[in-house]
């Protein structure tokens, strides 16, 4: 029984790092995105929020790319 317990605390802090991972990419990417669009639209800021890590990664290595919000869409509307 304690071994289910470890193993069960083990997946939990490794979904937790992950999760940790994934909002400090998001985090990253919005710092960038505010410093080359500047007023970043509320609803450009939700769907970002709600994107998972490998969409973030799409923004991340395009971000030299992005100049307005609108150019933001390819990666949203997926």
């Amino acid at each position: 029984m304690l071994n289910v317990i470890k193993f069960a605390e083990k997946k939990g802090i490794e979904k937790g790092i992950e999760k940790g991972i994934e909002k400090g990419i998001e985090q990253v990417i919005m710092m960038q995105l505010e410093q080359r669009i500047k007023n970043i639209p509320s609803d450009y800021r939700q769907k970002i929020e709600r994107l998972g890590e490998e969409q973030l990664k799409k923004i991340a290595l395009n971000i030299f790319n992005i100049e307005k919000a609108e150019d933001l869409d390819p990666y949203l509307n997926n």
